[in-house]
């Protein structure tokens, strides 16, 4: 609800053209690359979708169509489709430290692998910028 309002209240309509570009750079960023393998790609492309359903799924309506956004059906339903999941998960995590101890092992597992395949398994390092991009 919080996310919500703040939307209401500071609305997006006068972010002007770095605030669109922004917006409507983030979903291209999780397109598939060239050249990956089948099951790469297959994957790649899962994420892809699942990703434009996020967004769908947290943008209204008008804001998602007034910007160059793919089309995000049947994908807007993804997130909806995991609450029966995630809540059995979460209850059992709760009631069995074993499964909550499982299920953490394989989240950071996901997580990490996920994280080595954006940075072609470069390790994470941060450096200050000088200078912004303006």
């Amino acid at each position: 609800m919080q996310l919500t309002l703040v939307y209401f209240l500071k609305r997006a309509y006068s972010a002007g053209g770095e605030g669109i570009e922004l917006i409507e750079s983030y979903l291209p960023a999780f397109r598939p690359q060239p050249g990956t393998g089948w099951r790469g790609r297959i994957r790649d492309e899962v994420n892809y979708r699942v990703q434009i359903g996020y967004t769908r799924y947290w943008l209204p309506g008008s804001f998602y169509r007034s910007h160059d956004m793919p089309f995000a059906w049947p994908w807007a339903l993804h997130p909806l489709l995991q609450i029966p999941g995630n809540l059995a998960v979460g209850v059992a995590r709760k009631m069995n430290s074993r499964v909550d101890s499982a299920v953490d092992r394989l989240a950071r597992s996901r997580r990490e692998a996920w994280f080595s395949r954006e940075t072609d398994g470069q390790e994470s390092r941060f450096s200050a910028r000088e200078q912004f991009r303006r």
